[in-house]
């Protein structure tokens, strides 16, 4: 597995993250900065990350940016469309 030391913590010390909660509009929205070190550390690059609670598309972002495949699921039709947004924008951007 890759990571490093900094993205090995045993604990997470997160802001309240009020920015990306009104951004996507979405009241439980993660810091990607910290699904970054999951990913980093449990997958490589090349491998698929499975969300089933996709929400807005933190983890997804985060895969597309660290070189895996994502496959996310989501029940809510207004979360999903915030969610295909943000993950075709980090596709954009990757591919620049």
């Amino acid at each position: 597995m890759e990571g490093t030391y900094h993205t090995k913590r045993k604990y997470y010390i997160t802001h309240l993250n009020t920015k990306d909660k009104h951004k996507y509009k979405h009241p439980t929205v993660k810091p990607v900065s910290i699904i970054n070190n999951f990913i980093i550390n449990s997958s490589q690059e090349g491998d698929v990350v499975l969300d089933p609670f996709m929400g807005s598309g933190s983890t997804g972002e985060s895969a597309i940016v660290q070189g895996r495949k994502f496959v996310g699921v989501e029940l809510n039709h207004q979360y999903f469309v915030i969610a295909k947004k943000r993950l075709e924008s980090a596709i954009n951007t990757k591919s620049e």
